[in-house]
């Protein structure tokens, strides 16, 4: 159960992504995310088929390599660094 340390490694490195349902869950947002070029850079796949189509256009439209924008929402939503910002407010909010 709960989030996957591979899934926020790969974005981290703002690396493409396919992966199941469970893999993304609790990073259901990421799959808006789309490159420079306007490209999905991040693939729900649940069946071989999906998961073929999706190797397919990652392989057709080129989107290897880093990508910033998986990085920015990396940092933004599930690093260290934002994670001591939830907390702090929180507890600010409780005090």
């Amino acid at each position: 159960g709960g989030m996957k340390q591979k899934t926020a490694e790969a974005f981290a490195y703002g690396i493409p992504f396919v992966g199941t349902t469970e893999s993304l869950y609790g990073y259901e947002k990421a799959i808006d995310i789309k490159s420079e070029n306007n490209n999905p850079i991040v693939f729900k796949a649940d069946t071989a088929k999906e998961f073929l189509d999706s190797f397919n256009y990652i392989e057709r439209n080129k989107i290897y390599g880093y990508h910033e924008e998986l990085n920015t929402f990396y940092e933004a939503n599930h690093s260290l660094q934002s994670t001591i910002t939830v907390l702090t407010t929180i507890l600010n909010k409780c005090l």
